[in-house]
């Protein structure tokens, strides 16, 4: 499981998140068939970056990730809606996310999520017109196949 999965998969577990964007949370980018004026909104997740850490005796299996979440949706008030209940569920989080489909199961042990910085935008040239409010969270993490390495 990467830290994207997880992440996504940690979002749509919650109730008021799922009610609006149902299961359009993507990676990287807002696939063009995905009709908004039809639903309330969708989630893009992207891995602006991700330090690894190293100490004397090699590679930390600690990572450090700029992930941004960037939520679409109709109207402004849609969007900063979904961002604030984003927001409120990762923001401090700290536990596991477990893939249980995977055999052996797959886990990410997330130390903390903290937000960085957000952003609102208004894109016009998206199917006729959309919003966008975009937030970077920092997030430490160590991914089950390097725990190995502490």
């Amino acid at each position: 499981m990467t830290v994207i999965e997880g992440l996504r998969s940690y979002l749509l577990a919650n109730a008021e998140i799922a009610a609006i964007v149902g299961t359009r949370a993507f990676p990287l980018r807002l696939p063009q068939k995905v009709d908004l004026t039809a639903h309330k909104g969708a989630i893009v997740l992207t891995r602006v970056d991700d330090i690894r850490d190293a100490h004397l005796r090699g590679p930390n299996a600690l990572s450090r990730a700029r992930i941004q979440v960037d939520c679409w949706a109709q109207t402004f008030d849609d969007t900063t809606a979904l961002g604030t209940l984003c927001r409120q569920r990762l923001n401090g989080y700290s536990g596991t996310w477990t893939d249980n489909a995977m055999s052996p199961p797959t886990l990410v042990r997330v130390q903390a999520i903290l937000m960085d910085t957000e952003s609102d935008f208004a894109e016009p040239d998206i199917q006729g017109g959309f919003y966008r409010h975009s937030t970077d969270y920092m997030v430490s993490y160590v991914s089950v196949d390097e725990a190995i390495l502490i």
